[in-house]
């Protein structure tokens, strides 16, 4: 079994759980990231602020890109936890 944590640069305290455990860290997008393209085709609901919505887009962004990577590397029993 290989587990990916995905987490953020400055989420260290985050990242400070998993120390010591047999995981591996995936760096997640963060919402400045988001290049126009991706920010145009996720649609989010009129009441959402537009930092809401990159951040959304942000993290489908650091999930694809994981299953991107999981799929070319033919990786099998992965677990994704964020």
């Amino acid at each position: 079994m290989i587990t990916f944590v995905i987490n953020l640069d400055e989420a260290t305290d985050r990242w400070n759980h998993y120390k010591g455990l047999d995981v591996h860290r995936w760096k997640a997008t963060h919402y400045n990231e988001v290049d126009s393209e991706t920010d145009k085709k996720m649609i989010s609901f009129h009441n959402v602020s537009r930092k809401n919505h990159l951040c959304k887009c942000a993290c489908m962004l650091s999930h694809f890109n994981l299953w991107k990577h999981i799929v070319k590397h033919k990786l099998n029993g992965v677990t994704i936890l964020r």
